[in-house]
């Protein structure tokens, strides 16, 4: 059998019992592309046909936009972003999760070089012995001391839009971008803190989506 009709057995058997929740990591990684689409216009009917709510673990950020009403991005463990896929692809709140978005190629190539975020800086520390404070502050840009000795916690910026950073790229309540705020991306950052804001390199970490049908309300 093809890795296509494998992975459609697959859903088949995790369907057979008529679960209220699927859980599906990396569930398109090693198929063709032709196939990844079939395979996850499948997953997007059944979560309309049977009030399915799916969580999806995924490196590619594709498959997460199209599949997920909610995202939580995670990094070395710990959920740093949690929103609709709107305020998290439109307006991210993370350094880290801004370096995710603009990590994604453009196949235009003019609009490719004119990228002003390149991604994510640094080398990925260890899982077993985490940074102190945010986990992320070795490779931040506006990483401050405090940032070493107190972890972040969640905090809510507007509706279900959650961020764990203390210097968060979006204010709670902002409705305006900064002049600053790179091509592509509505980001909204405190005015000290306007000069803070540097070129990324290309990473790849997983983000964590949750597709839950309206209908269910699940």
């Amino acid at each position: 059998m093809s890795g296509g009709q494998r992975q459609r057995i697959g859903l088949a058997r995790a369907l057979a019992t008529m679960p209220r929740v699927l859980v599906a990591d990396e569930p398109v990684s090693a198929l063709d592309v032709s196939i990844r689409s079939q395979v996850l216009n499948l997953m997007k009917g059944f979560q309309a046909e049977f009030g399915l709510t799916s969580l999806v673990i995924s490196h590619d950020l594709a498959v997460v936009k199209y599949l997920a009403d909610r995202i939580g991005v995670m990094y070395l463990g710990k959920l740093v972003e949690e929103g609709r896929g709107e305020d998290i692809y439109r307006r991210p709140a993370h350094p880290y999760t801004a370096g995710l978005i603009a990590a994604i190629p453009e196949p235009d190539p003019t609009l490719e070089r004119s990228k002003s975020i390149r991604g994510v800086v640094g080398e990925l520390p260890s899982a077993v012995d985490p940074p102190s404070g945010c986990r992320f502050r070795t490779r931040c840009p506006i990483a401050r001391e405090v940032c070493a000795t107190v972890e972040p916690t969640l905090t809510r910026l507007s509706g279900s839009h959650r961020v764990a950073c203390h210097f968060p790229l979006v204010l709670p309540g902002s409705a305006v971008a900064r002049e600053h705020a790179p091509a592509g991306l509505t980001t909204l950052v405190p005015e000290d803190e306007s000069d803070a804001i540097h070129s990324f390199k290309k990473t790849s970490t997983p983000m964590v989506s949750r597709c839950e049908n309206d209908r269910t309300g699940r």
